[in-house]
């Protein structure tokens, strides 16, 4: 899409200003503005990364979340118990997950159904070695 941020080696090096498909080869042509010279001769081509997704959270392990009928929930340890805290699945990458809103307090990692026992337990006591 135009306005997609362009990056080269992990740094943005401009946004795409306008996309072509070329009809032979069955390709996508992307002409980019670019924030700065890049030290390369006329009509070279570049292997760019093109940002589809940007979106604020946090990032967990897939075994965090507790998905429910209610929504989506993240079990949160606080004062000595384990409480639901809904949360939004944004994106979804392999075995990590990025939600909001951030926990701000520690959360478990279990299988769906342990996660939602732990607030069947009245005070748990999380012993650090």
């Amino acid at each position: 899409q135009k306005g997609q941020k362009v990056y080269a080696n992990n740094e943005q090096i401009g946004a795409i200003t306008q996309i072509r498909t070329l009809a032979k080869q069955g390709l996508i042509q992307a002409e980019v503005a670019l924030n700065k010279g890049l030290n390369l001769p006329l009509g070279s081509s570049l292997n760019i990364n093109i940002l589809t997704q940007e979106k604020e959270g946090c990032i967990v392990p897939h075994g965090t979340l507790l998905h429910k009928k209610e929504g989506t929930f993240v079990m949160q340890y606080t004062n000595d118990k384990f409480m639901p805290m809904q949360v939004e699945n944004l994106i979804s990458e392999q075995e990590k997950v990025l939600i909001n809103p951030c926990p701000t307090f520690p959360i478990a990692l279990e299988s769906e159904v342990k996660l939602s026992l732990l607030p069947v337990y009245d005070n748990v006591i999380i012993k650090k070695d």
